[in-house]
């Protein structure tokens, strides 16, 4: 016994000592990195619209409220834009320990899948509607097993799964199916009020995206559309295109899918020895294909996985499926294919293949693009922002000349001690949010941006305008009474570059 407490100390103090090590990595990145405007733009939403305003966003920003949610909440308590990272940060962090302490994984797996894109650099320092995401299906899995006994709970969580993201409303939907097939009676109210929860928040989130206003949504993706434009070349590009955002070649890309076909594989072949079916079986088997249903539904037919995190969903599912197989027994069968000793004690043959496949992902995520941002600007934001607190003087008008260029350089703005009045020249407004398919108030010709400047803004003494590109170039906008105050000079990750001039 008193061998057995010194082992599990042991044990604890591992686990310990892998967490601090994985929150002093995520901090280093985090103090190296820049916003880029996908992180900005959620948090001035956030920032300069009500909860009510938010809902009606969520269609133009393609999904639902939570992450805009959290934003907004953090930002009430003070939160400051330059601490955003600290918030997925903080999220991950609890996500891992909870993944070290309580999963089923062998040691040596878990190290793995925390230096996989799961877990290192992509959604913790790059702070986006991602980690939330992740840390929700974290406890869906802890609770799956107490699912019955623990309706309500396991009703929350999938209801806030799906206000997260739409690339998970398969898993959020699998969830609610299977409590409908192989829940309590109807007459037990506990039981029902946990089924009725993800329910309402389905037809929420369906509302949500279904918003009008908005060109650059879901909701306008129809079936006839759908089948029109569709053609199979490109969409197995688009299936190509996660395991190509998680590896660090093309070559090793093809590995990944391989292995994961071969993960696929070992799935039937368990599922082919566990006859006759459980209904946990089948129920497991109903969340799973309504997840990667729903998954490669929009990855293939709306957007493919342009960015990491979007690719980081599909390792997401994957470990819902491990972790979710694995807390169960089928008839007659003891838990799948377990081997092994020591760190590698209990890898069943799927696990195994989905820890190999987070080594090959390894030097990409926490190595070649950490350092990337290490050594490089992500964006040009922060130079930018030097530029004009360098040069403009408190209070002054900073006029900003494409939104969505403009979001993260507005967010570091909001915390200067200048107090800068940053104006939209494109809406002739406040700069407030850039709304997707909002078409832009004004449009200029090279040479008029001057006289539309000062029609604006007739009683502004001290102006500076600030222009957005994808491009390190001279404005073609600016004239002769906007003098050069500077630019960026580096080129950047992200290729966001701004010009900014004083005008006269």
């Amino acid at each position: 016994m008193q061998e057995d407490v010194h082992i599990e100390q042991k044990r604890h103090l591992i686990r310990s000592l892998i967490l601090l090590v994985y929150l002093v990595a995520q901090i280093y990145f985090a103090l190296h990195h820049e916003a880029w405007r996908d992180e900005s733009q959620a948090w001035v939403l956030a920032r300069n619209s009500s909860f009510a305003e938010i809902l009606s966003l969520c269609a133009s920003e393609g999904h639902p409220c939570l992450w805009f949610f959290i934003l907004k909440f953090c930002q009430m308590l003070g939160v400051s834009f330059y601490a955003l990272s600290g918030v997925s940060i903080s999220i991950m962090t609890v996500c891992a320990a909870l993944f070290l302490w309580k999963s089923p994984f062998s040691l040596f797996s878990a190290v793995c899948v925390l230096l996989s894109p799961l877990f290192f650099y992509y959604n913790p320092v790059i702070c986006r509607v991602y980690a939330p995401l992740l840390l929700l299906i974290v406890l869906l899995c802890l609770y799956w097993p107490q699912r019955s006994s623990r309706p309500i709970t396991y009703g929350v969580l999938t209801a806030l799964l799906l206000q997260s993201h739409v690339l998970v409303a398969g898993l959020g939907i699998g969830c609610i199916l299977e409590r409908i097939l192989y829940g309590k009676p109807r007459r037990d109210r506990k039981a029902l009020i946990g089924i009725s929860l993800p329910i309402v928040s389905l037809v929420c989130m369906i509302l949500e995206l279904r918003q009008t206003g908005s060109t650059e949504t879901f909701r306008h993706v129809s079936l006839s559309g759908i089948l029109a434009q569709f053609d199979w070349r490109t969409a197995l590009r688009n299936a190509a295109s996660v395991g190509r955002q998680l590896a660090p070649s093309r070559f090793l890309s093809n590995i990944l899918l391989v292995l994961w076909l071969g993960m696929a594989a070992a799935f039937c072949v368990a599922l082919f020895r566990s006859r006759p079916f459980s209904k946990e079986t089948w129920g497991h088997g109903i969340v799973s294909v309504c997840a990667f249903s729903v998954y490669f539904g929009v990855i293939l037919f709306v957007r493919k996985a342009e960015h990491t995190q979007m690719a980081c969903v599909f390792l997401m599912l994957l470990l819902f499926f491990l972790w979710a197989r694995d807390s169960f027994q089928t008839e007659g069968e003891t838990k799948p294919g377990k081997t092994g000793s020591g760190w590698l004690a209990g890898v069943s043959p799927m696990e195994a293949l989905f820890v190999l496949s987070c080594l090959i992902m390894i030097p990409k995520s926490a190595w070649l693009d950490p350092m990337a941002d290490v050594n490089g600007p992500y964006s040009g934001s922060l130079e930018a922002v030097r530029i004009i607190e360098e040069n403009a003087p408190a209070e002054a008008v900073v006029a900003l000349h494409n939104d969505y260029l403009s979001t993260t350089i507005v967010s570091y703005l909001y915390e200067s001690e200048k107090r800068y009045l940053l104006w939209d020249i494109d809406n002739g407004c406040e700069y407030t949010i850039h709304k997707w398919g909002r078409p832009n108030r004004y449009s200029f010709a090279p040479g008029q941006l001057y006289e539309a400047i000062r029609e604006q803004l007739p009683n502004a003494q001290a102006v500076y305008y600030v222009e957005g590109s994808g491009k390190l170039h001279s404005s073609a906008y600016a004239s002769e009474q906007m003098v050069p105050a500077g630019g960026n000079s580096v080129p950047n990750t992200w290729a966001e570059y701004y010009q900014i001039y004083r005008v006269d």
